[in-house]
């Protein structure tokens, strides 16, 4: 199940993501075990990934406070991406405040190490989508690369498979970069994301806007219908889909 939720995450099957996670989520929530370890907390907290990307936004901020701590980070980190879907800044960043550093000791022989990486970055992030809500692109770009900083660690990198954390935040640091109207760093940055996440659509539809941008408009079409052929979902949800008309 979490490898079927990590790879209807990142190609977009929004449908199999939530039948998948669905049952994580149930069963996290009722979940009163204070003896349930560190990982499968992490592999039943995936499920709030997949309901944050795809799911109501308002289903997500029903969903009841599970008991179990990293579970919880999880919960919170939800919230956050479905008040950012809203628009409701003071939501995401209360969310983003709500989540904890630490847990407890952090070891590496119990996961805990990469749980506490793993809300660590998912704090950051909430932080920056607050920030592009705000326009304020910039502060995202600090907030997202303290992110990816963390979540490109050789520790956290081979934790676990697939990734703890569901996505490459540095394709984040590109949408920002774009935001602030520097083309060519965030083509850097995209570029960065591929060489270490082949084929991730939707680092491949933020690189299309950017060579739009910079005039590189056969790059440009084919990094876009790249990422339409490995995007298994709606298209409208990739970034920035009037790159499509922009390169015709």
């Amino acid at each position: 199940m979490q490898y079927g939720v990590g790879g209807a995450l990142i190609s977009g099957d929004a449908k199999d993501a939530l039948a998948l996670s669905d049952p994580l989520i149930a069963a996290a929530s009722v979940s009163k075990r204070k003896d349930l370890g560190v990982f499968p907390q992490m592999v039943a907290g995936t499920g709030y990934f997949a309901e944050a990307r795809y799911a109501d936004p308002h289903k997500v901020l029903a969903f009841p406070e599970p008991a179990l701590p990293y579970v919880k980070a999880y919960w919170h980190y939800a919230r956050g991406e479905a008040a950012a879907r809203l628009g409701d800044v003071a939501q995401v960043r209360k969310e983003a405040a709500a989540i904890p550093a630490h847990v407890g000791p952090e070891k590496d022989d119990d996961a805990s190490d990469g749980a506490g990486r793993m809300m660590r970055i998912a704090h950051l992030v909430l932080n920056g989508r607050a920030a592009m809500i705000e326009n304020k692109p910039a502060e995202a770009l600090a907030a997202f690369k303290a992110a990816a900083k963390i979540q490109e660690t050789k520790a956290f990198l081979s934790f676990s498979d697939p990734p703890a954390f569901w996505y490459p935040v540095r394709r984040d640091m590109a949408a920002a970069l774009l935001a602030m109207g520097k083309a060519n760093d965030a083509l850097r940055e995209a570029d960065a994301t591929l060489k270490a996440t082949p084929k991730e659509p939707v680092t491949l539809a933020i690189r299309a806007e950017a060579e739009a941008k910079l005039g590189q408009t056969a790059a440009a079409r084919a990094d876009w219908n790249a990422a339409l052929a490995y995007w298994h979902g709606d298209p409208q949800m990739l970034p920035n889909v009037s790159v499509e008309m922009a390169t015709r």
